[in-house]
């Protein structure tokens, strides 16, 4: 009978999909077995683990049961299929995953597991009192005004710039999710607490626990007050939306989600949940895609934004999409890199500037393309320098930072001549990123000023010696005498 036999296929599918969902396992909540003999875990270090599952199996599991009770139901899945049949298994089953494990790396053993506290230090190393970086993060401010109003954001921002503690504190106290990304605090820096309490810790390791948990701490100058206005506008802009629809609590609610929304989708975060399924592979995986997350973020939303205003049909809004959610914040980064690292605006000594301003801005666009698409894109990188760079010769598909780091410490020790001061900052960047104490940005003021003295770096700059010297003594970074 052909219609039994396609009952029970279907039968099958779907036991198959509901065996594939993502549980929090029940582990410690099983009954205990009299025969059962094997040795006590007294480990106190572990601790913090045993909250962690605790935390995950009191809270995220009941979540976790009414997920399943929507994503296994028939009229859901039908719908879904019906739009994209591989969404069910590639997509939502492995964002389920890690939202019920809470973990940023896949599931089960992994060799590589010990290059994450390197990569982490690597990160430490060239994030700590990057000032780049976090100028850098002012472009998220037109990238929010794609989903959020002007009109909404700017008195937002305004509240903030005014109040910035207190408007850290509305936000937190409405929120649960703008809260965790103000805390910064996760069940790792509890189980750090934790394994600080019973075990002996000497000087080094305390010094280097200090700057892994301050190791951003310039970003959140700037990223926090974003954040915060962010959120503001998008949540008084979803109370007009709302209007008379949701009165009271549920309108709050509501505008809540919403206001949680356009944070997620426009300002990046390391939350288990908000990484891309590339983001959430082995150690070693991980190593290639590091300090590629706001690009793969970026990406998503623009392609996001891109397809829903197409079923709009209003070409206005897609321009308006360009300029404000890929021009400017593009072009306003690799401005700020400029400023910042002193580089000449006519690269080529040509007497014109257009150029090379094209030359940049072209530059910045294919460098968000490039990274906001996993390994393909470096690999389609290569393929345009061999094209149609002069130097194709020397086009090689990036190393991973780390290594990267590891590579030129390694080959500036060679010689053992430290006189140049660019090969003792990458001997200085290998230490930091080895030992967790990133000495290469305490020590780059005083090699800065080395270099200036000793004639190794550029005195003039664009603006003279009066912006050039304070630039590069502030920023520790320099450029080498034309």
């Amino acid at each position: 009978n052909q219609v039994v036999d396609a009952e029970l296929n279907n039968l099958d599918e779907s036991l198959k999909f509901q065996q594939s969902m993502p549980t929090v396992p029940r582990g410690f909540t099983k009954n205990r077995a009299a025969l059962y003999a094997k040795p006590l875990d007294l480990d106190l270090r572990r601790l913090g683990q045993h909250i962690h599952a605790v935390l995950l199996f009191s809270h995220v599991a009941p979540a976790m049961q009414d997920i399943r009770r929507v994503t296994e139901h028939p009229r859901f899945k039908d719908g879904i299929d019906a739009v994209d049949p591989v969404f069910r298994a590639e997509v939502l089953v492995p964002w389920l995953e890690s939202l019920a494990s809470q973990r940023t790396t896949a599931a089960g053993k992994d060799a590589w597991g010990w290059l994450n506290r390197y990569r982490s230090r690597a990160g430490a190393a060239t994030m700590f009192g990057n000032i780049k970086n976090s100028a850098q993060n002012l472009t998220g401010v037109p990238l929010a005004l794609t989903v959020v109003d002007r009109e909404y954001l700017f008195p937002a921002l305004n509240d903030v710039l005014r109040d910035r503690e207190g408007a850290l504190q509305r936000v937190s106290d409405a929120s649960d999710y703008a809260r965790d990304r103000f805390a910064n605090a996760n069940i790792y820096e509890i189980s750090d607490r934790l394994e600080a309490l019973v075990t002996s810790r000497s000087k080094q390791s305390e010094v280097v626990a200090w700057f892994e948990k301050n190791a951003y701490w310039v970003q959140r100058l700037t990223q926090e007050p974003i954040d915060a206005a962010v959120w503001l506008g998008a949540y008084n802009q979803a109370i007009v939306e709302i209007g008379a629809n949701l009165e009271g609590d549920a309108a709050h609610n509501e505008a809540v989600q919403r206001a949680d929304s356009k944070l997620r989708q426009t300002q990046t975060s390391n939350n288990p949940e908000d990484l891309s399924p590339a983001e959430r592979g082995s150690a070693m995986a991980k190593l290639f895609l590091q300090f590629r997350g706001w690009f793969i973020n970026f990406g998503n939303f623009i392609s996001s934004e891109v397809q829903i205003r197409r079923m709009d049909e209003n070409s206005a809004s897609l321009g308006a999409l360009y300029v404000m959610g890929v021009f400017v914040p593009l072009v306003g980064a690799e401005l700020i890199d400029s400023l910042v690292d002193g580089d000449p605006v006519d690269e080529d000594d040509d007497g014109a500037i257009f150029d090379d301003l094209f030359d940049r801005t072209l530059r910045a666009h294919l460098s968000a393309i490039t990274g906001a698409i996993p390994y393909w894109g470096d690999a389609g990188a290569v393929a345009f320098a061999t094209l149609f760079d002069k130097n194709s010769w020397n086009s090689r598909m990036p190393e991973p930072p780390t290594l990267s780091v590891l590579r030129r410490g390694i080959a500036a020790t060679r010689t053992g001549d430290f006189s140049d001061a660019r090969k003792l900052r990458s001997v200085l960047s290998m230490i930091a990123t080895i030992t967790g104490v990133p000495v290469n940005k305490l020590l780059g003021p005083l090699l800065s000023g080395y270099e200036l003295a000793t004639g190794q770096a550029d005195t003039e700059g664009q603006f003279g010696p009066v912006v050039e010297v304070p630039r590069a003594l502030i920023t520790g970074r320099t450029n080498r005498p034309r």
